[in-house]
């Protein structure tokens, strides 16, 4: 075993070796930093893509509004499910088409932030984002 492993688990290069030698500042650990940067980026990541998604849905809701019933006051009366199903029956392909494709850009951006905020060419951690966006699409289902 080399002596600077010991010292900071062998993440030191040839130049920060002999500054320890000559008394110099210490590198931060860099095992901390293998670990807390790609947590850091995945969860980042799924952020950005959800926001990416409901930015995306913004626009889908904005193209085909849900039609608002009022009471004779003026409030907004909630809707039930009845009322749901029946809209949802009347919309068109194009507002699926577009729901879908919000949810998939949305994971997309969310692995590329993965990726970047990773500073690495990694494919664990937008595959975990995907197996989020996964999960949360089979959830919304049901």
């Amino acid at each position: 075993m080399h002596p600077f492993e010991s010292i900071r688990g062998g993440c030191y290069s040839g130049r920060h070796k002999r500054l320890i030698l000559r008394g110099g500042p210490p590198r931060p650990n860099c095992q901390t930093s293998h670990t807390v940067r790609p947590l850091t980026a995945v969860m980042l990541g799924v952020v950005i893509g959800m926001a990416a998604a409901m930015a995306l849905l913004n626009v889908v809701h904005r193209i085909y509004p849900t039609p608002e019933q009022r009471d004779a006051e003026g409030n907004p009366i909630p809707r039930d499910a009845d009322a749901e199903r029946a809209f949802i029956a009347t919309l068109p392909l194009p507002a699926f088409l577009l729901t879908l494709a919000a949810h998939q850009l949305g994971a997309v951006v969310g692995g590329a932030a993965t990726v970047l905020l990773a500073r690495r060419r990694w494919l664990t951690g937008p595959l975990v984002v995907g197996a989020v966006f996964l999960v949360a699409g089979v959830a919304n289902l049901f």
